[in-house]
């Protein structure tokens, strides 16, 4: 009959135990807020977390002189909340990345929208460095003119230093008008 001690280690277990410092601290609860990285409580290597946004500040009037033309929303753009990640690029009217590293961000806007004219549809969609971003639209059809609606565009975009997003609009009326008020767009 074989007995096998169970309280026995391993030469490698005998090492690890040994090599534990006296008074080591067992079961330190981690703060994801922590900054001091002496402290018991720091957590390295964690992931930057991003929380950057803003909002358009102003009604903004958009002019659709051609039907099913997207024209680019003008607006006034005022940050929060950005961490240094993004800005708002006031003379050519777009969010600009200012990262140094290539991420991927989710994207949310929303819009407060109304249409000059009765029965038109309005598009809203997201430019990514000067190009439309296929499958990203909120589309509402207005029944009657100067009545609000909310509306909302959700994207996941890869954005590289100097990337840039605007927001443009579409009628499929010619002449109608397209005012954007309220539009709040986050990045996460």
């Amino acid at each position: 009959m074989t007995v096998k001690n169970l309280n026995a280690f391993t030469s490698a277990e005998k090492t690890k135990l040994a090599n534990i410092e006296e008074g080591a601290e067992v079961n330190v609860q981690s703060d994801w807020n922590q900054t001091d990285d002496t402290q018991d409580d720091f957590i390295k290597n964690k992931p930057e977390a991003v929380n950057g946004g803003g909002y358009f500040i102003a009604q903004e009037e958009t002019t659709c002189t051609n039907d099913l033309q997207y024209y680019k929303v003008d607006a006034t753009f005022t940050p929060w909340a950005v961490e240094n990640l993004f800005e708002w690029d006031g003379i050519n009217k777009r969010f600009k990345f200012t990262g140094t590293e290539t991420r991927t961000f989710n994207f949310t806007i929303d819009i407060t929208a109304e249409s000059s004219v009765n029965n038109s549809r309005i598009t809203y969609t997201m430019y990514h460095n000067g190009a439309m971003m296929t499958g990203v639209e909120a589309v509402k059809d207005f029944l009657n003119q100067n009545k609000e609606h909310r509306m909302g565009l959700n994207a996941q975009i890869t954005m590289s230093t100097n990337d840039y997003l605007e927001l443009w609009v579409k009628s499929d009326t010619a002449g109608a008008v397209a005012r954007t008020s309220n539009a709040q767009l986050s990045a996460r």
